[in-house]
């Protein structure tokens, strides 16, 4: 009930107030559960944005306090696409798309574990892209359930879609592999 009133209250928050946007929940495989959240500081404030995260028991009570998941500066990127998901080793996977001021976009995973927030983050390949028709970097991920805990990114790049099987430890596992064309509708 407490993360529940939590979540509420970040809703609220975010709908009155524009500076908390995109909040995501994940289950864990132990019981507990994932928030993150992005917070976007107005330039009076120093500016940039940071993404946050909380982690709960399955009876709601926090296990950690809120922590950094991601953090930069609105000068050099914005931060426009997220994407949580959880690993069957009770690691979570953030994926997310920084914009450069020229318009390029970049798409990103972060492995962190949610208990101690301890992680790193690893660019996608094929995911630094530029605005033109059909040309924007969204991953989209996946557990897959396997021995490896490995997950499946899938992002959009110069109109075709590709996928891209990553390791819990952020290691590439083979090439990307095309999926179909922006036009097809898959």
């Amino acid at each position: 009930m407490k993360a529940f009133l939590f979540l509420w209250i970040l809703c609220i928050v975010s709908a009155q107030q524009p500076l908390n946007s995109y909040p995501q929940l994940v289950a864990l495989p132990y019981g507990g559960f994932v928030v993150a959240w992005i917070n976007t500081l107005p330039p009076q404030n120093g500016g940039g944005y940071a993404t946050f995260g909380q982690s709960f028991n399955s009876s709601g009570d926090p296990v950690s306090w809120v922590y950094v998941i991601v953090e930069g500066s609105v000068n050099q990127y914005t931060l426009t696409t997220t994407n949580l998901i959880a690993l069957p080793n009770e690691k979570c996977v953030y994926g997310y798309t920084y914009q450069s001021p020229s318009g390029s976009q970049t798409g990103f995973v972060y492995i962190f574990d949610p208990l101690t927030t301890k992680g790193q983050a690893f660019a996608l390949p094929f995911g630094n892209t530029s605005l033109g028709k059909g040309g924007i970097s969204i991953p989209v991920l996946a557990a897959l359930r396997n021995a490896e805990n490995s997950f499946v990114a899938v992002f959009a790049a110069a109109e075709q879609y590709y996928g891209q099987i990553v390791a819990a430890t952020g290691e590439m596992i083979g090439s990307p592999f095309a999926i179909g064309t922006l036009s097809e509708n898959i």
